[in-house]
């Protein structure tokens, strides 16, 4: 997350937590690089409130169906 790739985190992610037989990977990527927009600013270290927002980012993707 450090380095602002959504993209190396979304992989990251995948590998490792149970992957779901279908996933909007494009979807993922695009809530986590927002997430990483407005929470990991460059020079500040991540919180206990961030990393407790950081799973509820992830609920839009999932309710793509």
């Amino acid at each position: 997350m450090d380095r602002g790739d959504p993209l190396g985190v979304s992989d990251a992610l995948l590998e490792v937590v149970p992957r779901p037989d279908e996933i909007d990977e494009r979807g993922l990527e695009r809530e986590l690089g927002r997430f990483m927009a407005r929470h990991l600013l460059a020079g500040t270290a991540p919180d206990v409130q961030t990393t407790c927002r950081f799973p509820r980012s992830l609920e839009p993707v999932g309710e793509s169906e």
